[in-house]
């Protein structure tokens, strides 16, 4: 009787106490829930931040480049003279100041920057009024003027305070930056141990649970052991997996990050690599124009010249080469097109004659892509020179296409014809031509043109490209 009474006491706490430890694992669960929804939504912030700081540095990035290029056409155009500076001077004025106010509104919830960002206000207006007054100068005649004003007027000294601000600000970014990472790391940090905990609290939830069940209903001992192993096995796995997906969640995102990071930054490169070549090629062909009107005899001015212009259709293509999204091929009919362009503005309106085109949107790789300008900027330009001898004007037709083998250029005009039967002159102008068209595997094709004129046509079974 006495060991009877001595198992009914030991049975009757049993099930009120599994029920108060299933009740506080519930709560514990509830919470730990709550601490991971929260350090998730942390992380979130943590992301948008890291997405603020990467418009503010691309905005300050590209004030800048557009400043800088400003600058390069002005300089351009206070050397030589050429009006086609005016081209990528006239358009990054125009778009600075837009720049800038991106620039403010990326930085308008830091008073900081916006002070910042205040001083490259009252820079930039220096700049442009320097900028501005040079050109009118040159355009005046008054280069003299115009150079005394660029070394009198501070506007080296307002270019680099907008350098050292622009750095400043780039510098203040990356700093943020580096802070808003250790803190999207903590949080994911935590995020990730309440995870955890929630899986452990749920796991022994289950565990009560199941020792409840297994009161009710006396399950042997020996099931509850394996049962019990089983268990842990399962939160050892769970813990490890879960640890595993969220370190490889956070390198992916980390990995995704510094890849944008790294595209923009050789975006931002090589577009300046191609503005400064395109630059130096342009001061080379202000130095032979300067060569040019120290020069007196005339046989040595044209052949000055002739370099100067074949430098000058590089640097124009150099400067407006824009690279896809594979960093290495470009739209080889808007090069041409452009370089066609150049060539009508030189015209003026002096000489009347009309250039048609008509171009197949083709891509591909840049440096093709300006060897074949230079093809089709020679051979427009011996036609301007040659074709229409003794008359006011005239027509030229250029045509860019896929052939069955390689690239078809077809440059055709309505004038007098060349001698010998289209042998043409041996020139350095033809011999350019030719050995670029051997270069890409063709012949040079001349003939009569239909209607009279002449016709010439390059296939250039060498030189890849596809449809743009």
């Amino acid at each position: 009787m006495a060991a009877g009474t001595t198992s009914a006491q030991r049975a009757i706490p049993t099930l009120p106490l599994t029920v108060v430890l299933a009740g506080v694992s519930s709560v514990l669960l509830l919470i730990v829930a709550s601490v991971a929804i929260w350090s998730s939504t942390m992380a979130r912030g943590g992301v948008e931040g890291l997405r603020e700081t990467s418009v503010v540095q691309s905005s300050a990035l590209t004030f800048l480049s557009r400043l800088q290029d400003a600058e390069t056409g002005q300089r351009g155009y206070l050397l030589t003279g050429n009006a086609s500076f005016l081209e990528p001077y006239e358009r990054s004025v125009g778009l600075v100041p837009s720049d800038l106010a991106r620039l403010k509104s990326a930085t308008s919830d830091d008073p900081d920057l916006m002070r910042e960002v205040a001083r490259l206000d009252g820079l930039l207006a220096r700049k442009i009024e320097e900028l501005t007054r040079t050109v009118m100068l040159v355009r005046e005649n008054r280069r003299a003027d115009a150079l005394a004003l660029v070394s009198a007027a501070g506007g080296k000294e307002a270019m680099d305070d907008i350098r050292l601000l622009v750095r400043h600000i780039l510098e203040t970014e990356d700093m943020k930056q580096i802070q808003r990472e250790t803190d999207l790391a903590h949080w994911t940090r935590l995020s990730t141990l309440a995870i955890a905990a929630s899986a452990l609290v749920a796991l022994v939830l289950v565990a009560v649970t199941f020792r409840l069940g297994q009161r009710q209903f006396a399950v042997s001992e020996d099931m509850r052991l394996r049962l019990a192993e089983a268990n842990d096995r399962l939160e050892n796995e769970v813990e490890r997996r879960t640890a595993e997906a969220e370190a490889a969640r956070a390198e992916a995102i980390r990995e995704a990050e510094r890849a944008v990071a790294e595209r923009s930054r050789v975006e931002l490169l090589l577009q300046d690599v191609n503005h400064r070549v395109g630059n130096n090629l342009a001061m080379v062909s202000g130095m032979l124009g300067l060569q040019i009107s120290a020069t007196a005899d005339a046989d040595t001015k044209r052949q000055l010249r002739a370099a100067q212009e074949r430098v000058a259709t590089i640097a124009n293509a150099q400067r407006r080469l824009r690279l896809r999204d594979d960093l290495s091929s470009t739209r080889a009919d808007e090069i041409v097109a452009n370089t066609i362009a150049d060539l009508r503005a030189t015209l003026g309106h002096d000489r009347p004659i009309e250039i048609e085109t008509r171009l197949e949107p083709l891509a591909m790789d840049g440096r093709d892509a300006i060897h074949l300008a230079i093809l089709t900027n020679e051979i427009a330009m011996n036609a301007v020179k040659h074709a229409f001898e003794g008359r006011e004007g005239g027509r030229i037709r250029v045509s860019l296409g896929q052939a069955d083998a390689g690239i078809r250029l077809v440059v055709e005009d309505d004038g007098r014809g060349m001698p010998d039967g289209g042998a043409g002159r041996a020139s350095l102008g033809t011999k350019l031509i030719t050995r670029l068209t051997r270069q890409f595997g063709g012949e040079p094709l001349i003939s009569a043109a239909e209607g009279g004129g002449t016709r010439i046509e390059l296939t250039l079974p060498d030189l890849a490209a596809s449809p743009a």
